[in-house]
């Protein structure tokens, strides 16, 4: 649902900083909504994806996290899109780390094979989405 989270601000008047989020189709999804409410966001991640939508003139902080065994996130579009994000995006690359280990759904046809274990993946994930979201 690419409008899946309207009204969340509304419902969490508590909050005060919101980074929306979203892995592979997801994180383009999320990307999408972010360009389209960047005044209501103030950074988004991205879990093996990347932003088709122009967002370099937000102030959107941008995370990007991948693996460097990822075979299902598509390298060449990746870099393209690379121009739609802000200069100052930070890009962490797990090494070992492959598409499907970002979720607990299993194997994922065209996946590399990861060196590293799902759980590892998701601390590593966790890690830099904490320093991130932290500084």
């Amino acid at each position: 649902d690419a409008s899946a989270a309207d009204g969340l601000q509304q419902k969490h008047p508590e909050v005060t900083t919101w980074y929306i989020a979203g892995h592979s189709l997801g994180g383009a999804m999320a990307a999408g909504y972010a360009a389209a409410h960047d005044e209501d966001y103030d950074g988004l991640i991205l879990l093996a994806a990347y932003s088709t939508k122009d967002l370099t003139g937000t102030a959107l902080r941008v995370l990007s996290v991948y693996g460097s065994e990822d075979g299902v996130m598509n390298r060449e579009s990746y870099e393209k899109n690379r121009a739609n994000l802000p200069a100052d995006t930070t890009e962490v690359v797990l090494d070992g780390g492959c598409h499907a280990q970002f979720g607990s759904y299993g194997l994922q046809d065209g996946d590399g094979i990861p060196t590293i274990s799902g759980e590892e993946q998701v601390r590593q994930t966790v890690e830099a989405i904490a320093a991130f979201v932290g500084q």
